[in-house]
């Protein structure tokens, strides 16, 4: 296994540990009682108070995160929820005789973490997933034979997180799975999850060819001959014709959920704005909350990626009908559209063209998939008047200049609304300065993945082949968007990129480095350092202003009076360490709803 890649999932492996301690602490899924006082109150000498707390944490760098930047040493919790913020002898008024004290030894209490964009997991994993493979086709090959005589008699099989670097030039073709597998339909997925590697014996049983309509916004490529060489970006759509696989069971997606959710609350994530749903998934989580055994809030949006007339009177629909299901654990109240599609699959909508590195035609720039720029903009107004905002998966700066203008078009036809304050662009890779001006005006945030901010081996080698090196240096330069009056969330993009934790998106944001020990201050990892972020503002990127893109801040996102009791206690005060030190930073406990749901 390559350092590349034992760095890229080493992150993973320490997650997983982490979630089935965290399982084996919440048996069923039910929390652990709340942690044991270090000098808890003697009951016969603590006088009765009018209106104790259950639980209380003192002795902490207790960040609130509220408007004015509060620090504080103590917060008291009745049921799930803050009852008192102030200092260790505030405290005294809600200590009774059964109230259970921690004593945080100095250690930061802060929100728990929240995430702006990441794709939750609610199924079981039924791939060939080839994550933890070296990214050469010979390993590639191996895993998916022994994968295939594992598992005979399927109509095809998946294969998952295929890295286009394994193929010459990152230019990825069928050659080697049709001399592999001539006879067994094999469907390989990209890590981005926007392309797709078929063999012929796949597009032979999907019915496609080179003569097969390509949809809007998608790119398919051909061998000299002028057959397809079986690699199609953001063209999935060609292959709806596939039977179905057999779908997974609401059990054995639950299950798949909780273990999920363990593993975020080990990292000390207690929220997650999801990358795009069903209303389906909106009941089954809804109907799980209802159990009190979920340790995660969820925003969900709905899917609205197949551009037609009546996509804005169905999406809306859609939200509509689950809005007697918003709750405390899970709300559905915005849309998922795409403009474009991934640098490296050449399907990122530009203003202007490629690189010659790419490997593309000289004007080459991709297409949107929205092709008219009036259908996007009655799109975005429509629903944001229907209460709704619009999430919009973008990652060329030209998908981003169309975004500016349905944003601006739906702002100047609605004012300062609800929905236009919470309008997002998911992963805005790389913007136009005066699209940052315009979006800054009217506080669009950008739903990014500070772990791709820095100069990584795997995605950013891509992207600096595809835009070339001044586009590549003007890419996630978020000081700029803030200071425009843009707004930041940020997350993983998970599972695209593995690495869920917060705190090494922190670390990216500050240094706009690798956040990996050993890697951490290293130049050659930096991608801007004159775009570098504030502790203070990542923390309000993984907080308060994701409970403010979720829809979620009149109980989310900081630790104040009346909202929930969700925390994270970590044994470092990020605001007082080195980015080094950060990197060496543990979760010592996750807290949701006032119950502990992860020990470290």
């Amino acid at each position: 296994m390559s350092a590349e890649m034992t760095r890229r999932n080493f992150v993973v492996g320490g997650a997983l540990a982490g979630a089935a301690a965290a399982l084996a602490a919440c048996a069923n899924g039910t929390p652990e009682p709340a942690p044991e006082g270090d000098a808890g109150p003697e009951g016969e000498n603590v006088p009765e108070v009018e209106n104790p707390a259950d639980l209380v944490l003192k002795n902490a760098a207790v960040y609130t995160v509220d408007d004015a930047w509060t620090v504080a040493s103590a917060v008291a919790v009745k049921g799930d929820t803050v009852m008192a913020v102030g200092s260790d002898a505030d405290m005294d008024a809600f200590i009774g005789p059964d109230t259970e004290v921690k004593d945080l030894g100095g250690m930061m209490l802060m929100p728990g973490f929240m995430n702006g964009h990441d794709h939750i997991v609610y199924e079981p994993d039924t791939t060939c997933d080839l994550a933890a493979t070296e990214a050469n086709l010979d390993a590639y090959m191996a895993a998916i034979h022994e994968y295939v005589d594992a598992h005979p008699g399927q109509p095809y099989y998946e294969v998952s997180n295929l890295d286009l670097r394994a193929w010459p030039n990152s230019a990825a073709n069928n050659e080697r799975l049709n001399e592999e597998f001539p006879d067994t339909p094999i469907l390989g997925v990209d890590v981005s999850v926007h392309g797709r590697i078929v063999n012929q014996a796949l597009m032979d049983l999907a019915g496609i060819d080179e003569n097969t309509p390509v949809p809007d916004g998608g790119v398919v490529y051909y061998y000299e001959d002028g057959t397809l060489n079986g690699y199609l970006s953001d063209a999935g759509s060609m292959l709806d014709s596939l039977p179905e696989l057999p779908e997974p069971t609401e059990e054995e997606c639950i299950a798949a959920f909780s273990e999920f959710q363990a593993m975020a609350n080990s990292l000390g994530i207690t929220g997650f704005h999801d990358g795009g749903n069903f209303e389906s998934t909106v009941q089954m989580l809804h109907d799980f909350g209802e159990t009190g055994n979920m340790t995660l809030r969820i925003s969900l949006p709905i899917w609205a990626f197949e551009v037609r007339p009546q996509l804005a009177a169905d999406t809306i629909a859609a939200l509509d009908s689950v809005q007697e299901l918003n709750s405390d654990f899970v709300r559905a109240n915005s849309a998922k559209a795409k403009i474009d599609g991934v640098p490296e699959g050449r399907s990122a909508y530009m203003l202007e063209p490629y690189a010659p590195t790419a490997g593309v035609d000289a004007d080459f720039r991709s297409a949107p998939n929205w092709r008219d720029q009036d259908e996007l903009n009655e799109f975005v107004r429509q629903v944001n008047e229907a209460g709704y905002s619009v999430l919009i998966h973008t990652m060329g700066d030209g998908g981003a200049h169309m975004d500016t203008e349905a944003f601006e078009y739906s702002y100047d036809a609605l004012g300062e609304t609800w929905a236009t304050k919470r309008n997002a662009i998911v992963h805005a890779t790389i913007m136009d300065p005066d699209d940052i001006e315009r979006c800054g005006k009217m506080g669009i945030y950008c739903a990014t993945q500070a772990v791709w901010f820095y100069v990584d081996p795997q995605f950013g080698a891509l992207e600096l082949q595809m835009f070339g090196e001044e586009r590549f240096g003007r890419e996630y330069n978020m000081r700029t968007r803030l200071d425009a009056g843009m707004l930041m969330t940020s997350g993983a993009d998970y599972p695209i990129t593995p690495d869920l934790v917060p705190l090494h998106g922190i670390i990216s944001g500050v240094t706009q480095g690798s956040p990996y020990p050993g890697e951490v201050g290293d130049p050659v990892y930096v991608r801007n350092a004159d775009e570098s972020l504030t502790v203070e503002e990542m923390m309000k990127c993984y907080t308060i202003w994701c409970a403010r893109q979720m829809g979620f801040e009149d109980i989310l996102g900081s630790i104040e009076v009346g909202k929930k009791a969700d925390f994270v206690v970590l044994d470092k005060d990020l605001t007082q360490i080195t980015p080094e030190e950060m990197a060496e930073t543990n979760v010592v406990y996750t807290i949701f709803g006032g119950k502990v749901v992860y020990k470290g």
